[in-house]
């Protein structure tokens, strides 16, 4: 009899599946170490930089975008889809994620630009920029090592997917936004954990298998 913990299924979020043999299977993937030294290496940098929490939203806004950018490519490179069919679904996944984060990004720019207390500094800046590069090649890794496994996905299940992964992430990074840094932290890594958790059950969950 296979132990009940190895064979019963949770569901994190709406739409994910994962099993404890999926989250080690997730975990033997670099892709998910990778993810996981970038978030540790932000959330370093932000402590021995002394930066406004602000500089770690933008950073998180434009994790955000490099999220949607690749999903776009999946939607793409789809291979059981026709491609007048997945062009529509691509562009049409542009203009509602792209649109919704124009509007966050001018949320945040006000907020930044009403703060007097920001005090972003040019080397804030340009940490805040390498934080940003490498979550990119984090996300192109991850793309490329898991496009075969990808091209096979539903496409409706892909529009949905970044939404499910971000959203998630920014009502805890929002929320520590009003709180001392040193309580930020705690809510640093559980959006860490977070980010973790999704990408593992996108590539090794349920959803992933079929």
């Amino acid at each position: 009899m296979k132990p009940l913990l190895i064979t019963k299924r949770y569901s994190i979020i709406k739409n994910y599946d994962i099993t404890f043999e999926d989250l080690k299977r997730g975990l033997r993937d670099p892709t998910s170490w990778s993810l996981l030294t970038v978030n540790l290496l932000t959330i370093l940098l932000a402590l021995f930089q002394n930066w406004n929490f602000l500089v770690l939203v933008w950073i998180f806004w434009f994790q955000n975008i490099i999220v949607g950018f690749f999903n776009f490519l999946r939607i793409l490179t789809l291979k059981n889809e026709n491609l007048g069919k997945r062009i529509v679904y691509a562009f049409g996944f542009f203009l509602h994620y792209g649109g919704i984060h124009l509007a966050y990004a001018i949320f945040l720019f006000v907020i930044t630009l009403f703060n007097r207390s920001t005090g972003i500094l040019v080397n804030d800046i340009l940490f805040a920029l390498l934080s940003i590069v490498l979550f990119f090649f984090n996300h192109l890794f991850s793309f490329l090592k898991n496009l075969k496994r990808d091209r096979k996905e539903d496409i409706k299940t892909l529009m949905k997917r970044p939404y499910l992964r971000v959203i998630p992430i920014h009502i805890v990074v929002l929320f520590a936004l009003f709180l001392p840094f040193s309580v930020s932290i705690v809510f640093l890594l559980l959006k860490t954990f977070v980010d973790l958790l999704t990408h593992i059950s996108e590539h090794y969950g349920t959803r992933a298998k079929n």
